[in-house]
Parts: C-alpha cells; structure tokens; sequence
C-alpha cells in the first residue's frame, strides 16, 4: 500500500503467486467494510485507531468489480506480539488508504 495505490498479489493456499498483481486507486474503492471500525461519521483517525487498538480483523472491500476478503495478524494484544513492526505499519497504512477513500 502507498499513499496513492493499494497494490495487492493474489496467492495459493501455498502462497504461490497466481497473475500478476493488481493495483487500485481509491476512487476503484467502491466499498469497504473493516470489523472494528468506529462509526461511520469518525475521523479517518478514528478508524484506523479504533481498528488497531481493538480486536479488529477482517477487512472487506470492493474495487475493480472484485471483492477482497483479508484478514490480519494485529489488532490485539497476543496478536500484536506475534506481529513484526512492518506488518503492523502495512496494516496500518492499508486500513488508512481505506477510511481515506469513505466509499460510498
């Protein structure tokens, strides 16, 4: 994720690539649902807190007429231990590029 572009590589259970990766810009974000998010009317601040100091997990979104479904490591305290220190700040820039897009 960049302050512009959400550039996502789709795996195998195996994690093997399959194609080439996709990149999304934000207005391609045509909704988006994260488990753990304040209120609809909340800061993009306040999402993104409420996501990384909760037991937040699941991410949702569409973009491109496609359905993304992730789910993360981070969020809460065990999972925050076994988490390193980049995955923690791609988490937090991927759940940023999101409330930053507020589909509609």
């Amino acid at each position: 994720t960049t302050d512009r572009r959400i550039i996502l590589q789709p795996v195998t259970g195996k994690l093997d690539l399959v194609g080439p990766a996709i990149s999304y810009g934000p207005k391609d974000i045509t909704n988006a649902s994260v488990w753990g998010w304040a209120h609809d009317a909340a800061s993009r601040a306040e999402k993104v807190k409420t996501f990384l100091t909760t037991s937040g997990d699941r991410i949702r979104f569409d973009a491109g007429g496609q359905t993304w479904k992730l789910m993360t490591l981070g969020g809460n305290m065990f999972e925050n231990m076994l988490a390193t220190d980049e995955q923690l700040a791609g988490l937090e820039a991927l759940i940023g590029f999101l409330a930053a897009a507020q589909p509609r």
